[in-house]
């Protein structure tokens, strides 16, 4: 986005904040310019102090129906509103997680937020706000001499709006996604998301969430395991072939996007062959979980694709949890299959969003 760019976005920015509070005053409106700049990483002292105050205001605020999940704020940030906050899709700790990776990604300019300080002055002096152009000066000549610092809300704004928010990157999101996901479905009626990744990233664990919370349906690349008469020499040379894709594409993805129900049968890798036959019924929103989902082949036929990542010291943390004795399998086998496909394929770079699940 260039410079003028994001300044046209502010303005509107600007423009939708002043018609849905129209009780801001100059401090609020220099707040959000300053967060559409500079992000929120300012109110993290440690990560475990910030999830211990995001608990702390999620006791205090009430649900409010109606109230949107993500507030647009601009350059790719929103305020994740905690009175839409479902905690049993986005818990405090995975939302906190959020905000300081989203603050660490986000990086401001101060001489840029300076240049939109001056958006907003023109945009004072245009009538957009209920209070004056010279009211907004008078602000901002202290708050000018003084280096532009983070601040707070009015007083005004805090007794009739009661503020209580987070403010993330959305790509890095899980509010993002779910707030993402819900305007897509109401625009197209259907969707299909991608969950790729690393393993032990989450992937297997977020998907039971949307299916258990939402009712989503999910279907489990892994049932895609290349049978054995696949397992050639030239194939596993070749990143991201250790996948039946084409059966995926051809039993799976391709009737679900027509909205018709599909039937495969998953591999049963105990037994080696395929097991007994599966019925997918078309769902308002399919969640095709596992890595390799996002494979070149099957990329652009989905609504939505997600990156699931990992630190490596977590991820064998995870894996030999769950695996016990045969993590080191994963270590020397998978991995590094998986991260020959991510790299050759571009996985992540073709991804939407990009998770860091807890």
């Amino acid at each position: 986005m260039t410079a003028m760019d994001s300044f046209s976005e502010l303005r509107h920015v600007l423009a939708a904040h002043a018609g849905q509070y129209p009780l801001m005053r100059p401090a609020d409106a220099v707040k959000l310019v300053y967060q559409n700049e500079m992000g929120g990483g300012h109110l993290i002292a440690d990560p475990q102090s910030s999830l211990q105050r995001l608990c702390g205001e999620l006791a205090q605020t009430a649900p409010l129906p109606g109230c949107p999940l993500i507030e647009d704020i601009g350059s790719g940030m929103g305020r994740v509103m905690l009175a839409a906050l479902d905690t049993r899709l986005c818990p405090p700790a995975q939302l906190n997680a959020d905000f300081v990776r989203s603050a660490q990604l986000h990086r401001g300019d101060p001489d840029v937020l300076r240049q939109k300080l001056g958006v907003l002055r023109r945009a004072a002096a245009d009538g957009l706000f209920a209070f004056s152009a010279a009211e907004l000066d008078a602000f901002l000549k202290p708050y000018a001499a003084s280096g532009c610092p983070a601040l707070s809300h009015s007083p005004e704004y805090r007794a009739a709006y009661r503020p209580a928010y987070r403010v993330v990157q959305t790509s890095v999101s899980l509010s993002g996604l779910l707030d993402a996901a819900g305007r897509a479905l109401r625009q197209k009626g259907h969707l299909i998301i991608a969950v790729d990744g690393r393993c032990a990233s989450g992937k297997t664990t977020l998907a039971a969430r949307l299916h258990d919370v939402l009712g989503w349906a999910v279907v489990h690349i892994d049932d895609f395991f290349l049978r054995p008469e696949q397992r050639t020499p030239e194939r596993y040379a070749t990143p991201g072939e250790n996948v039946d894709h084409e059966r995926f594409l051809a039993e799976v993805l391709t009737p679900l996007r027509a909205g018709r129900a599909a039937e495969y049968r998953p591999f049963d890798c105990h037994a080696g062959q395929l097991g007994a036959p599966v019925r997918a019924e078309a769902a308002p929103v399919t969640v095709v979980e596992g890595s390799y989902s996002c494979h070149p082949a099957l990329r652009d036929l989905y609504d939505l694709r997600v990156f699931s990542d990992v630190g490596p010291a977590e991820q064998m943390r995870r894996i030999k949890a769950r695996n016990g004795r045969y993590a080191e399998v994963f270590r020397d086998r998978w991995i590094p299959l998986e991260e020959r496909y991510f790299s050759a394929c571009g996985v992540r770079e073709c991804c939407d969003f990009w998770l860091t699940l807890v």
